[in-house]
């Protein structure tokens, strides 16, 4: 078990986030569970710099004295204690704003919070540090309240993890508005906070009109609505999770060629051989099924968190790795279901782009885009339909042509589109397909 004397908190916080899920109006909750998450991570801040002092005077002791054998001996373990110590602290860190993830997601959905997690571009814009010390903190509390006593619910940017542009973020509109709260106004900003101010200009000119020029990495950019609806598997996780807990193992498969699998983990023994020889019995060595191992400190970047899609003792148990969730999602099965649509998949899996999917193999100018596969391990991540994901995806595939027609700076851009890069595109090897034809080759040589 992970972080054991923290089990009771990690109860209370799932209760208090359920409740404000079902009941996204309760301001008074909002404030609440910010209290709650302000004082843990704030006292995790607080250990930080205390192993730190440690560390920089054990270092100290160690340059300014002749140590004998013995006595080196032991400062170099004493030394070698903080780190882990150090990593589990940030960890607890991490954690917590998972909690303040799952608030986030109550009022905005992932497609509009995730602009809010890159810089310029297109890396993860770095956090904002300590709240502990923190100038300014009072007059963003300050901000924060105002929008509660307003029926405005908004959230301090410092207790999320995706949150990273602004202090304060207002969610009660159909966009998020982040705010930049300063201390003092400056008669002469400095380029930080020009660039502060630049950001949160371009962002707002992106949810306002669907579009901005050079929006990130320079690259002009369009928000397109989603034409489908929203299928979940949140009720099926949590049912295969509890009867994990109950059993040992469980799985479901919610939809062809894609499986939830649970197994509980016994305390330095890792999974059960039974749970071992089902999990083998439901995915039939296929090598085209692949494995998606979620973790609480695995970095779920802008996926839909697990702490709003795992609920109770389900979520608790996820947090401190008293189970194990594996995700399982057959890629002949994804292959087949794009056929379905009139679609042409191939699966690049380089780890940057997932799949590539085209309206004629022949001609890519015909309509042809590739899925990142950060966008689409976030689909899975977020317990959500690939079904739906394959379809919705096809749909915009088909709106590409006529995208062209309508926009001439978009038609101008594809008639001097990068030979080089559609050579590259079209001469892109399949994983499956690829690999099943250089099998027998490896076997003859």
């Amino acid at each position: 078990m992970r972080f054991p004397r923290y089990q009771r908190d990690f109860f209370q916080a799932a209760s208090m986030i359920r409740a404000l899920k079902a009941d996204p109006s309760n301001m008074e909750l909002i404030l609440e569970l910010h209290r709650f998450l302000i004082r843990k991570i704030v006292k995790e801040e607080k250990r930080i710099k205390r192993l730190k002092r440690i560390r920089s005077r054990l270092a100290r002791i160690k340059k300014s004295r002749r140590l004998g054998k013995d006595d080196s001996n032991k400062l170099k373990a004493l030394m070698s204690m903080i780190e882990p110590r150090l990593k589990a602290r940030r960890i607890m860190i991490y954690t917590w704003k998972f909690f303040g993830d799952g608030i986030a997601n109550i009022y905005q959905p992932t497609c509009n919070l995730k602009h809010l997690y890159y810089d310029a571009n297109y890396n993860v814009k770095e956090d904002a540090g300590f709240i502990s010390g923190k100038d300014g903190f009072k007059q963003e509390w300050k901000i924060f309240r105002m929008g509660l006593d307003k029926n405005v619910p908004v959230i301090l940017s410092d207790i999320t993890n995706i949150i990273r542009h602004g202090d304060v973020c207002a969610m009660g509109w159909s966009d998020p508005v982040p705010i930049e709260v300063k201390k003092t106004k400056h008669a002469n900003p400095g380029g930080r906070v020009n660039r502060q101010f630049r950001q949160l200009q371009q962002l707002a000119m992106f949810y306002g009109n669907d579009y901005a020029p050079s929006f990130r990495n320079g690259l002009d950019a369009y928000r397109i609505e989603k034409q489908s609806n929203d299928i979940v598997y949140y009720d099926e996780i949590n049912l295969v999770v509890r009867n994990a807990l109950k059993d040992g193992y469980s799985s479901m498969e919610v939809e062809s060629g894609l499986t939830y699998f649970c197994s509980r983990i016994a305390r330095d023994e890792g999974l059960d051989v039974n749970s071992v020889k089902h999990l083998e019995s439901i995915c039939g060595f296929k090598n085209s099924v692949v494995f998606h191992e979620l973790t609480p400190e695995e970095d779920w970047g802008v996926a839909y968190p697990f702490t709003l899609s795992l609920e109770d003792e389900c979520l608790v148990a996820f947090i401190q790795n008293d189970i194990s969730i594996l995700i399982l999602y057959d890629l002949e099965e994804i292959r087949s279901e794009y056929l379905k649509n009139g679609v042409y998949a191939k699966f690049i899996m380089d780890g940057k782009s997932a799949i590539q999917i085209c309206l004629d193999e022949s001609d890519l100018m015909k309509g042809a885009y590739r899925i990142g596969e950060q966008y689409f391990n976030r689909e899975v991540m977020g317990f959500n339909s690939v079904k739906d994901f394959i379809e919705s995806s096809c749909v915009m595939l088909k709106q590409l042509p006529d995208l062209k027609v309508r926009d001439g700076e978009l038609k101008e851009r594809a008639i001097n589109f990068d030979e080089e890069l559609l050579q590259e595109w079209k001469n892109a090897k399949d994983l499956l397909i690829d690999e099943k034809q250089e099998t027998p080759n490896t076997k003859e040589s």
